[in-house]
């Protein structure tokens, strides 16, 4: 997955549309099973450090709103959270969207 990202990041730089789309189908397909690895907050990080706003960034973001339930047991993921962010900003904007954790009524 990093190296799907990786070479996202530097296909953007140089303008590559055709090595961009490439990366992109392979990295959301390798996201198909790779949340579930412990690289994925990893993941995160790497497209949030290196890409400004793309279409590698909501990947990662929808990805994580899908599957909330199982990252949150995760140490890495819970780290990923702790740290802040702009990932943390979208992650929290998508949640909220898609009424993920539904609306309580006090």
């Amino acid at each position: 997955m990093l190296k799907d990202i990786r070479v996202y990041a530097i296909a953007s730089r140089f303008l590559l549309e055709g090595l961009m789309s490439l990366a992109l189908d392979k990295f959301q397909n390798s996201l198909s099973n790779g949340w579930q690895s412990d690289l994925f907050a990893d993941c995160v990080e790497e497209v949030y450090d290196h890409t400004c706003y793309n279409a590698v960034r909501p990947v990662v973001v929808e990805a994580a709103t899908t599957h909330v339930h199982d990252l949150i047991t995760r140490d890495t993921f819970i780290d990923l959270l702790y740290r802040g962010g702009d990932f943390v900003h979208d992650f929290v904007k998508r949640l909220h969207k898609s009424k993920v954790y539904g609306s309580s009524s006090s």
